[in-house]
Parts: C-alpha cells; structure tokens; sequence
C-alpha cells in the first residue's frame, strides 16, 4: 500500500482514528514476512523505536520459536520504514503517525497487552542505555511503567528529577508526570500507586556544595548522594529540611551554598530556599524565613518557566483569584489539572518580563492588575473553560479576566463562547469530509504526510479566534 492510498482510504471515514488503526492492523497481517508483521505490532508501544529495539524483538521471538529467521534487523526495519504509517523521525529512528498509533494501540491494549507490556520492557533496557540523554531516559520511564517494573521506574524519575534540578530544567522531570498518565489510560490495572507514593516521599530535595566530605547526619527515611562537591537529599517532610539546613549545613558546618526544592506529584518543580533566605529560630518553631528581595537569578528563572508553560499552551486565561481560600485554589488547581492544564499564581511584574518579547502574548498586559492566577491551557480548551465555570457557580468567588489566543486578546463572553464550538471529534469528521470532496487529481507528496493525522488536526485552532468572535458577536445580538 503506497502512502496516497493510504490518506485516500483513510479520509473516507467519519472515525478518523479507527479507521487508521483497521487499516493498518489488516496491512501488517498481510505482509508477507510474518516476522516484520510480529515486531510492527508490538513496536506501537513505543513513542519511536530505532535497530537495537528491533533487534531485541527478533531475539525475543528467535526464543520463543526456538528457531532462526533469514531476516536481519536491518532488513526487517527497512520494512518498517516503507510502511505508509510509519515514518522517520530522526536519522536511524523509526515512528508510528501519532493517529495511526492511538488506533492501534486501542485495539492492541484489550487484544493482547502482554505482548505490549513485554516489548515495553524489552526496549526499556535499550532506551536506558542512552545515560546521558534525559528525553530518551524518559522513554525508559514510560517502558518500565507500561510494564510495571516500578523499581526501576522510581530509579529513573529520581535520575530525571536530578537532572532536572542540576540543570534548571524542570521540563525533564515535568515530563514523568505526563508519560505515567499515557501509561496509566494505557493499562489502569498496574499499581499505580506505587509509583505516586514515591513520588510524595521524595516531596523536598536539598542541594549544596561541600568542599570536603563532612560527616554530615542524614536523617531517617531519606534518599541520599552524599560526598565531596555536589550533593542532594530527598525529604518527605517539611520538618525535616528545615532541621537539616539549620542544625546541619547552616549552623554545624557552615554551608550557605545550598538551594531547597519542592517536587510536586504533577512533575512541577518549584524553588523554596537557596542562600537568600535564612532560617530563625524561636521558642516555639524553626521558622523558614525568605528574604525581601528575591535574587536575580530566581526571578530569571520563574520567567523561564513562565515562557516555558506558554510556548506549550494554546489559550491562557487571566483570572482574579481574590477571596479564595488555600483550600479553594488547590481544588480548582486539581480539577483544571485532569484537563492538561496548569494553574500557576505567580506575580504579574514576572509575567510582564515573560511576555515582553513574545507578540503571541503581548496582548495578556492589559489583563495584569490585582491578584493574578493564570490557566495554561495546552489541548482541550473548552473543557478547561467548562471546569472554571463550574468552580466559579459552585464557589461564586474569582473574576474571569481575559484571555489570549492566536495574538488576540478575548473578553470573558469570547471565552464564554469557546465553550459552544464543536469538539475536536466533530472537526476531525468536518475535515475528513472535506478531504474527501478534494480532485483526486491533486498530488499529494510524501513530505505533506503529517506525523499525527492525514490533516493537521492539532493546527485547526488557526481560525478559532474568528469563530469565537463571531459567536459571541452573534450571542451579544441574541441578547
């Protein structure tokens, strides 16, 4: 099957994804090499797979066969590579289109996901071997959590969460948190707690530089790499760094060059302490003092982030959070977190060096007044602005500001009319009617074949700040 008729047969149904996945499904059981056939159908775990993965897999089956195969690796991932599903991401790495891959993945998971789990753990074993390379590291989390060998999952989050902490790149722990949500919609069956209670052991991390190897006191119930130079501690409890960093580094041994960090369960990271905050001591408690002039380096950095959460967020939305209570915000943070979104609160001087530079969110500086809470919201935006809405009937507290999108800023009725645009699904079967109605006559070269969808699905948005003007102009005249 070449890659057209492949998009040709592909657009002619209404379930875009299901469709790509019986039509790929029937494609691998009618190749000639079954062999080629066995390592496709398995491969669909991975998020890309390269020669030694495909290697591992022919062994495995060379043993369960308990024979010999003519095939070679190579010779099998050329044919992987001239399927019109797969495509190449990266010299010598291999691909499913993202479409194709949910597809199968829905069929494959309630078929036979042993067979996953086990290809999952053998590519684990090759994904890790790349030590220095935190994204391929994360790959080997996702395959240790698909096949629920947890043990070596935690290992490989507390390597990223160093990593992460090392380079001030909360990114590459950020992503844990989103891979072990793939893997748990994967298979809700594996305990997933396991790997959630390690994440809440490991709340705090402290770490600092010591010039000599001190003989320092780790307290109980505690990971550690302690030694000459660079060193980290993880913490459960908030008890615990405060005693450590006063009675240890600070008082016993003099040490103020070190930072505090809290790790969330979501893979957010945030910066507590470093040599700018002091701890004091009273008659009732050891009190975690910050000074008043927050450094430099830490403003820099929650800009960083900031940019960060908006190069990955289709619509941000400014609210009012005044009159909330903690409580109030950790639950409204919690329910905008099942939709992919981020809540953050953070001062609205940081956010105007954030989008200073960016023309995209330029237009979020007349929304920065008062009490700040921003939502980054990075797929599904109207589930999102249903989730608000709801938390602001049931509280009647908070005031929707504004928003951006697309470079435009929109008022509280635009966001309200999101809410009324059709779901991606019903696009999805818009468009691929409206493929389907194209001259066949019209080339379609391979460089066009998009990695998710046969159409950019994720690139629709580029007309939805007209649609949402329009509706709410259409409503405002209904009114």
């Amino acid at each position: 099957m070449t890659v057209e008729s492949f998009l040709k047969e592909l657009i002619s149904s209404k379930s875009v994804t299901e469709k790509a996945a019986v039509i790929a499904d029937n494609t691998l059981k009618g190749l000639e090499e079954e062999t080629t056939a066995y390592i496709a159908q398995r491969c669909v775990i991975l998020h890309w797979f390269d020669r030694r993965i495909v290697q591992k897999l022919l062994l495995k089956k060379k043993k369960l066969d308990k024979k010999d195969f003519d095939l070679s690796p190579a010779k099998i991932y050329e044919q992987l590579a001239s399927l019109p599903f797969i495509h190449s991401i990266y010299p010598g790495r291999l691909a499913y289109h993202n479409t194709t891959r949910e597809g199968l993945l829905n069929r494959y998971t309630e078929k036979n996901p042993e067979s996953l789990k086990d290809a999952a753990k053998l590519a684990a074993l090759v994904y890790s071997s790349y030590t220095t390379n935190p994204t391929i590291l994360g790959e080997a989390f996702f395959c240790y959590a698909v096949a629920g060998k947890f043990e070596e999952a935690i290992k490989l989050m507390n390597d990223l969460l160093e990593i992460a902490l090392l380079k001030q790149d909360p990114q590459v722990y950020k992503s844990t948190a989103q891979l072990q949500r793939e893997a748990e919609n994967l298979f809700p069956s594996n305990n997933w707690q396991l790997l959630t209670e390690a994440k809440e052991k490991r709340k705090y991390v402290i770490i600092w530089n010591d010039s000599e190897k001190s003989k320092i006191e780790i307290p109980i119930n505690t990971v550690d790499k302690i030694g000459q130079g660079k060193n980290l501690l993880y913490l459960s409890r908030k008890e615990q760094y405060i005693d450590f960093a006063f009675q240890q580094l600070r008082g016993k041994f003099k040490i103020g060059d070190y930072k505090i960090y809290q790790a969330y369960s979501d893979g957010e990271i945030n910066l507590l302490h470093d040599e700018g905050a002091f701890l004091e001591k009273n008659s009732q408690s050891k009190k975690f003092i910050v000074g008043r002039n927050k450094r430099l380096r830490d403003k820099k950095a929650i800009v960083s982030q900031l940019k960060f959460f908006l190069s990955e967020s289709q619509l941000v939305l400014v609210i009012d959070y005044q009159g909330l209570s903690v409580a109030e915000i950790t639950d409204l943070r919690q329910r905008l977190h099942s939709t992919g979104t981020i809540c953050k609160i953070t001062k609205n001087t940081l956010m105007r060096f954030a989008v200073a530079s960016d023309d995209n969110w330029l237009p979020m500086m007349q929304f920065l007044k008062g009490s700040s809470a921003f939502f980054f919201i990075k797929d599904d935006m109207k589930a999102a602005i249903n989730v608000y809405q709801k938390f602001q009937k049931e509280t009647r507290k908070s005031e929707l500001r504004g928003g951006v999108l697309e470079g435009t800023a929109l008022t509280p009725d635009e966001i309200e009319a999101i809410s009324e645009l059709p779901s991606k699904e019903e696009l999805m079967a818009r468009i691929a009617n409206l493929l389907k109605s194209i001259p066949t006559q019209v080339a379609i070269s391979l460089d066009a074949v998009p990695t998710g969808l046969a159409v950019g699905i994720d690139d629709i948005p580029m007309s939805v700040v007209r649609a949402v003007k329009a509706l709410s102009e259409r409503n405002c005249q209904k009114g």
